[in-house]
């Protein structure tokens, strides 16, 4: 951090200011992707215990909360003393970029209808099976295929 940071902010900042530029380090890149800090609140007159939220996808804010003991233990094992107490969870809607990375989420993506010529090119190739529930499944997949192209 630049001098001018460490006056204005104080070495507690300043702290926090490194934890928030390697938190993609600290908690692994998968893990910081779906959650950041949005915002320290510290006690007044304390160098510790300092609540932490955290801005997390929605799809990802349960398994969040069970993870925020460990969550409080690697922040504390980073920072070399007992910097955050307890931490808060604001969940955030997930942008679409993200959706298609999310196997959880892609059945929100936007689908469109099928068309005559769609149809056929599902149905064409599957006719001559004889194995019905084979036949159902394969149909099944390639209307998926195709509604979200």
């Amino acid at each position: 951090m630049p001098k001018l940071a460490k006056n204005a902010m104080g070495k507690i900042g300043v702290d926090f200011g490194n934890l928030i530029i390697a938190w993609p380090n600290v908690m692994g890149t998968d893990f910081a992707s779906k959650c950041s800090i949005e915002k320290i609140d510290f006690k007044k007159d304390e160098r510790g215990n300092a609540t932490v939220t955290l801005a997390v996808q929605t799809y990802f804010a349960t398994e969040c909360q069970y993870q925020i003991p460990y969550l409080i233990d690697k922040i504390n094992s980073y920072m070399g003393y007992q910097a955050v107490g307890s931490i808060k969870l604001k969940q955030i809607m997930t942008n679409p970029k993200s959706l298609k990375n999310n196997p959880l989420k892609q059945e929100t993506l936007k689908t469109r209808p099928l068309s005559e010529e769609d149809k056929s090119k599902i149905n064409k190739p599957i006719s001559s099976l004889e194995n019905q529930a084979l036949k159902e499944t394969l149909q099944s997949f390639g209307e998926a295929i195709f509604k979200k192209q």
